[in-house]
């Protein structure tokens, strides 16, 4: 009985590295007053960009505040920021990507421009 949950629990850990999904996790608060608002109509969007740190590498990541220039030179609004991961496993090896990435909250009608600089959108939570 234990050996077949061993078995189990691999095919279901080999099944998940094999599958190839990504999934983005960025975690956005919602208003819980009850009231509509704008971000309940879909008017703002998550958009991300890895923060290009590496294990080992102490101050290797773009902080939030750096990685916001690009949006504010092209006069793209940040509602709200924050970090986030990839949700990916990574190796803790040195030198290796660690997977953060920075998010940011803008108005919807600004994605294409935020594409062009190199962000991606982001499926907020």
């Amino acid at each position: 009985m234990k050996n077949s949950f061993k078995l189990i629990a691999l095919v279901l850990l080999a099944y998940t590295f094999h599958s190839g999904t990504q999934t983005v996790y960025a975690f956005a608060s919602k208003k819980t007053d009850g009231k509509s608002s704008a971000e309940d109509s879909g008017s703002f969007v998550w958009v991300m960009k890895p923060d290009g740190g590496e294990s080992c590498a102490k101050d290797s990541a773009i902080s939030i505040e750096q990685g916001a220039e690009d949006l504010k030179k092209a006069k793209i609004k940040i509602l709200a920021s924050q970090k986030g991961d990839d949700g990916k496993m990574h190796a803790q090896m040195c030198g290796l990507p660690t997977g953060k990435l920075n998010l940011y909250k803008i108005n919807k009608s600004d994605l294409p421009r935020a594409v062009t600089l190199g962000f991606e959108e982001s499926a907020s939570k």
